[in-house]
């Protein structure tokens, strides 16, 4: 059942998006874009906090592992900043 949900909302999300991504690039400016997820992760991080009850098997455990989100960020940062530079290095090499 959930797949059939997910394969049905997966095209028409994509859809809608790019519609009204097109409609807001095309009418206001490319810059709203950003603007526009910004408002739509903080409304369903409100709802989540407020639909989805906290699990309590977890109430006892609150550890959080630092070196993994250290690590985590900074190879995707490396990942990232590799993509970017590779036309620039190498034109350095050739």
């Amino acid at each position: 059942m959930v797949f059939a949900a997910f394969s049905a909302g997966n095209p028409l999300g994509a859809a809608t998006g790019l519609v009204l991504g097109g409609i807001l690039t095309s009418y206001i400016s490319w810059r709203w874009v950003m603007f526009v997820i910004g408002m739509f992760a903080i409304v369903i991080t409100i709802a989540a906090f407020l639909i989805v009850p906290p699990d309590q098997s977890y109430a006892n455990d609150t550890r959080v592992d630092w070196l993994g989100a250290v690590t985590v960020t900074a190879g995707f940062s490396l990942l990232c900043f590799g993509i970017t530079w590779v036309p620039q290095a190498s034109a350095l090499i050739l």
